[in-house]
C-alpha cells in the first residue's frame, strides 16, 4: 500500500489502521512510518482513531451479537476502519480527545526574517526566533528537543511521566510542565525562565549546573521563574565543562525586553551600535555593515520592528548623526558628512 494518499488526514489515518490491522509487510510499516513523519498531524489522528478502535472492541465485547468481528473476514479492515473514522467524528462531536502519540520525530528551522510557532502533539509548544533550529523526538520515557542554533521559547505540557529535556550541547535544561526561554550563541547559553521551574544540567551524568543551591535540603536546585541564568563551555567534550554562572533576578521591563522578538520587536537599550548591528543582522533578511570602524562603540538604542531596516536607519540617522550608503542587500554605515562650510562673504 503506497504512503501517497489521498482523502483527509483521518480517512488517510483510517486507511493505514485498516491496513495494518491485516498484518502488514515490512514494505506496509515503512510507508506507514514515513506517512506518521510527514505531519504531525498524522500521528494525532491515528492515535484517536487507534484509541476509537480500541473503545468500540470492548463495546463489541459487551454486545457480542453487533460485534464486527462477525462480518465476513473480507469485510473486517474496511468494517473497523469505516467503524473507527465514526467513532471519531462522534468522538469529536462531543469535544473528546483520545491521548497524543507517544513516539514522535520532527526538525523545524524559521528561516532568516521569520519567527515559526511549533506545536507538539502532547500541547506543548516551540517558538523559533528567526534563524532558529530544533530537532525534536518523543518516545515513551521521555520528550527530547536539541536546540541546534539560534533561539527559542518552549511551553510545555504537563506529563511527570515523561519530562521534557533540551539540550544545547553539553547542556540539559529539563522540565515537567512550565516555560523558559533558551538562547545558544557560540559557545554559551542563555536560560530565562518565564513560567515555573527548570533544572539544568550537564548533558552526559545529570550533573546539576546549579550549584550548591540546595545544600541545606533534600530539594534539587532548581532555577525559578523571573530567572536568568548563563552557562559558557557548553561544547561538549570530555576535557571540559560547562561552566554556569550564579543566576540573577530579571526585572519584569527586562523579561519584556529579552522577549519582545516573539511579537516581532527589537528592542535595546543603550548599546554600543556594533552590538545593535551584529542583533539586527541575526534576525534580518537585510544586512548592516559598520563603515567606519570609529563609529562601532557609539551608544545607541530604541524599539522597532525585526526586519524592519528603513527605520532602523532612519532613527540612526536622525539622531545619531550617521548616514547610510545601500548596496543591494547591504546598508553601510558612516558618520554623516558634515556640510561643508560657507565661505565668508568678503566685508566692505
Amino acid at each position: 500500500m503506497s504512503a501517497r494518499r489521498s482523502g483527509s488526514i483521518d480517512d488517510q489515518a483510517a486507511e493505514w489502521l485498516g491496513a495494518l490491522d491485516g498484518g502488514p509487510s515490512d514494505a506496509q510499516r515503512a510507508d506507514f512510518e514515513r506517512w506518521l513523519l510527514a505531519d504531525r498531524r498524522h500521528a494525532d489522528a491515528f492515535a484517536r482513531l487507534e484509541r476509537c478502535s480500541q473503545s468500540l472492541d470492548r463495546l463489541a465485547g459487551l454486545q457480542p451479537e453487533r460485534t464486527v468481528a462477525r462480518a465476513r473476514p473480507g469485510w473486517r479492515r474496511p468494517a473497523l476502519a469505516l467503524a473507527a473514522a465514526a467513532a471519531l467524528a462522534v468522538g469529536t462531536f462531543f469535544g473528546w480527545r483520545g491521548p497524543a502519540p507517544r513516539d514522535f520525530a520532527t526538525v523545524a528551522v524559521a528561516a532568516a526574517g521569520a519567527a515559526r510557532t511549533v506545536p507538539l502533539p502532547d500541547g506543548s509548544e516551540i517558538v523559533l526566533n528567526t534563524g532558529s533550529e530544533v530537532a525534536v523526538v518523543y518516545g515513551p520515557d521521555a520528550r527530547s528537543v536539541d536546540l541546534v542554533r539560534g533561539e527559542a521559547h518552549f511551553k510545555v505540557a504537563p506529563d511527570a511521566r515523561r519530562p521534557f529535556t533540551v539540550r544545547i550541547g553539553g547542556v540539559a535544561v529539563r522540565a515537567v510542565g512550565t516555560a523558559f526561554n533558551l538562547r545558544r550563541r557560540a559557545d554559551a547559553v542563555e536560560v530565562l525562565v518565564t513560567h515555573g521551574r527548570v533544572d539544568v544540567q550537564e548533558s552526559r551524568d545529570g550533573r546539576s549546573l546549579l550549584g550548591g543551591a540546595a545544600a541545606a535540603t533534600d530539594t534539587p536546585p532548581v532555577l525559578v521563574a523571573g530567572q536568568l541564568m548563563v552557562v559558557t563551555g557548553i561544547a561538549a567534550t570530555a576535557a571540559a565543562r560547562p561552566v554556569p554562572t550564579p543566576p540573577e533576578t530579571v526585572a519584569a521591563p527586562e523579561m519584556e525586553r529579552r522577549l519582545a522578538w516573539r511579537e516581532r520587536r527589537l528592542e535595546l537599550g543603550p548599546t554600543p551600535l556594533e552590538q545593535l548591528v551584529a542583533e539586527f543582522n541575526r534576525t534580518s533578511p537585510h544586512r548592516l555593515v559598520i563603515a567606519d570602524p570609529a563609529i562601532a562603540q557609539l551608544s545607541v538604542g530604541g524599539a522597532f520592528r525585526i526586519g524592519d531596516a528603513e527605520t532602523l536607519v532612519q532613527l540612526l540617522e536622525t539622531n545619531f548623526d550617521l548616514a547610510a550608503e545601500r548596496r543591494g542587500n547591504e546598508i553601510r554605515l558612516r558618520r554623516a558628512t558634515p556640510a561643508p562650510a560657507r565661505p565668508a562673504e568678503p566685508r566692505n
